[in-house]
This record gives structure tokens, C-alpha cells and sequence, in this order.
């Protein structure tokens, strides 16, 4: 059942492990009817040394009704594990085929999630491929949003390659190493993505990936998706952010997130894992005001952060300011991207119904510390 499947695929995301499957079994108790509401929940039952053992049920939400259970075995890997998959999958037809693709010289796997769609991919993908992606992306789009009744108008270029033109679509790169990274941005770009988006985990650097991309690419923003705003200095993620902008002249879009408390405390040594959206929110504001050195000197005593910090010599005004997107999936860290952010960057497991009765209130509901263009909402990989 995939509510239960996507269910465990948060679930490995909270606690912060990368894992494939080895078996899950469903059972079903009661009918699952439409239109009534359930409550899903799950658990990592126990670990044993790469073995997690998973759980999930499906409640009525009215009577607790237990109507479906499942449990699994999930085996801890490496990026490794993923990439070297991909690579492997280039040299064979792809799974969705689309006008252009046949002869690309690579072909990516694609997932949908949530209505959405995404490549990865970890081989360099030439412009035609990246085309044709871009072509079977928008073609999913509209049959999704037909399918809902929405109606989005979706420019189209030159009929050469049959590919649309969207301002809100990007491509999120994942590189075995920072060439392929590089060049499938270059393609991205080329093929007219709005942006290109680079991740950061224990294997690869974020920064160091967008500037990278930002090298080889003309007009698409440069994105990150996330970079982790623990375990660098405000002062650093400032100035790293700052740099980047001028590299890829004025493109660049900070997403920020703090990862699981796991990842926060076992990655990035933070002693202190409570309230992660009073510190996303306390972040973002010291970010900007280091932006605005100019302005004067910075006394920050806040707490998570502490900053005393007077320029030795004139400091200019950023060429403009940066927008900063941040991650969210439960209801507070999305009311702080309401609050501070310029934008929401949320997870690939977000539902319709999840968007509209939780995400949307959380950032509705809160007031705006600061004058910003309006919410805009991007998928990021995990």
C-alpha cells in the first residue's frame, strides 16, 4: 500500500538513515473506503548493526480502528549503493521513453512523487536527454493538473526538440563527482530549467556543488537543497552565500535546513536539538543582518547564536538581497518559513491534502517579520 511505503520513506528521513528494501508485508484488517480520513503512523522497531526493522498502521482517524498494518526489513547503505545503481541503469533503455530520448547517450530514472516529477542523475546528461526530460516532465504536469481540474500555462520553445520553457521547474543534480555534477547543470541550463538545485549530505559539499554549476551554467538560478545552516558559523554561511552570488551573478537561491535532530547532534556535534525553528528563524535574521554589514556593527547575544562583530574598514551593500528558502515538513518549521523565509522548501513526500490543510495554514497563519516577494515552494531529493 503506498501510504504505508511513503510513511516508512519519512520515517528513515526522521531518523536519518539511507536504506533500501528487503521485504514488507502488508495486511489488511478492513476495507480502506474513500473519503474517510486515517491516521498513519510508523516506528523503527529495532536496529541491528545495518538491519532496521520497520512498523506502520493505518487507523480510522474517527474510531482508531486498526484497518492495515505493515512491517519490514530495511538494510542500511551508502550514496555509493545509489550511484553506482544509476550508473549501471545508463547503459540500459530508460523506463519512460519520450520524442528525443531514444538516442540519448544516457537515459536517467525518474521518480513521481506527489504529483510531482523529478530526475536524478549521475552521469552527465547532454542537451537533447535533458530535453527530452523536460518534455516528459511538463507532459506529466499537465496531465496531473487536468486530472485536478487545475489549468497552468506552460511556455513552449521552439518545436526543434519539443521542449516547454517553465519558469517553475528545476532540476535537482546529484554528481558522482563534481564534473558529471557540473555538466548536467550546463545541459539543464541549456535545455531552459529555471534552476538548478544542489544537495548537501555527508558525501558532498553544497557550496562547493553550486559553485561548481555556477561555473558552467549562463542563466538558470543557482539553487541548494538543502546546505545545512548547523555546522557552519552564520558569519561563514553568510559569506559563503555571498561569494556564490557573485560568482553566478546575482543567481543564487540559499535553502537552508537543519536536518533531523539525529543529524544535528550526531553529524554536527549541536548539544542543544530543541526548538529547530526558533533556531532556523533566529538564523535567517542574523544572516541578513550580516548582509547589511554596512548598516553598523552587530551585537547579537540570541539563543542559539552569538555574534559581536565590527568591520575594521568599509563594508559595502550586498548587490542585492539573496532569497533564502527553508525546510520544513512538520507545521512549526513551515510557520518559519512563513515568518522569515522567502520561500518554503518542502519534502517530496508532501500530499495535495498535506499541502492545503497543514503546510499552507502553518504559513498563512503567522505574521511576516520582514517585507518578502511571495512564497514560492521547490521538492528537495530527501
Amino acid at each position: 500500500m503506498t501510504v504505508l511505503d511513503d510513511m516508512v520513506g519519512m520515517l528513515l528521513y526522521v531518523v536519518g538513515e539511507m536504506a533500501v528494501t528487503r521485504k514488507f508485508d502488508t495486511e489488511f484488517y478492513a476495507p480502506v473506503l474513500l473519503g474517510v480520513p486515517y491516521e498513519v503512523s510508523a516506528e523503527l522497531v529495532s536496529k541491528t548493526g545495518r538491519k532496521l526493522e520497520v512498523r506502520t498502521e493505518l487507523r480510522d482517524e474517527t474510531t482508531s480502528q486498526l484497518v492495515a498494518s505493515a512491517s519490514g526489513l530495511f538494510v542500511v547503505v551508502t550514496l555509493a549503493h545509489f550511484t553506482n545503481s544509476v550508473q549501471q541503469a545508463a547503459s540500459t533503455p530508460s523506463i519512460v521513453q519520450s520524442p528525443g530520448m531514444e538516442d540519448a547517450e544516457h537515459q536517467p530514472w525518474r521518480w513521481r512523487t506527489a504529483g510531482r516529477a523529478r530526475s536524478t542523475s549521475l552521469t552527465p546528461l547532454d542537451a537533447n536527454t535533458i530535453n527530452a526530460l523536460m518534455y516528459l516532465v511538463a507532459e506529466d504536469h499537465l496531465h496531473q493538473t487536468a486530472a485536478t481540474g487545475q489549468h497552468r500555462h506552460i511556455r513552449r520553445a521552439a518545436p526543434a526538440h519539443r521542449r516547454p520553457v517553465m519558469s517553475t521547474y528545476g532540476l535537482s543534480v546529484l554528481g558522482a563527482d563534481l564534473k558529471s555534477l557540473a555538466q548536467t547543470a550546463q545541459a539543464a541550463d541549456a535545455a531552459g530549467f529555471d534552476a538548478v538545485w544542489a544537495s548537501e549530505f555527508y558525501s558532498r559539499s553544497g557550496s562547493i556543488s553550486m559553485a561548481a554549476m555556477a561555473n558552467r551554467t549562463q542563466n538558470c538560478r543557482i539553487g541548494s537543497s538543502i546546505l545545512y545552516g548547523v555546522g557552519r558559523s552564520p558569519l561563514v554561511l553568510a559569506t559563503e552565500a555571498r561569494d556564490l552570488d557573485e560568482l553566478s551573478n546575482g543567481r543564487l537561491v540559499l535553502g537552508i535546513g537543519n536536518g533531523t535532530k539525529r543529524m544535528m547532534s550526531d553529524w554536527h556535534g549541536v548539544p542543544d536539538t530543541s526548538a529547530p525553528a526558533l533556531r532556523m528563524e533566529e538564523l535567517v535574521m542574523l544572516l541578513r543582518r550580516i548582509w547589511n554589514l554596512h548598516q553598523g556593527p552587530i551585537h547579537h547575544e540570541g539563543r542559539f547564536y552569538r555574534m559581536n562583530l565590527t568591520p575594521t574598514g568599509d563594508v559595502g551593500p550586498s548587490s542585492r538581497a539573496i532569497p533564502i528558502v527553508t525546510a520544513g515538513v512538520r507545521p512549526r518549521m513551515c510557520e518559519a518559513a512563513g515568518r522569515v523565509a522567502d520561500g518554503l522548501a518542502g519534502h517530496p513526500l508532501f500530499t495535495t491534502t498535506y499541502v492545503e490543510e497543514i503546510v499552507r495554514p502553518a504559513i498563512a497563519g503567522v505574521p511576516r517579520t520582514r517585507a518578502a516577494t511571495p512564497m514560492t515552494w521547490k521538492s528537495f531529493p530527501w
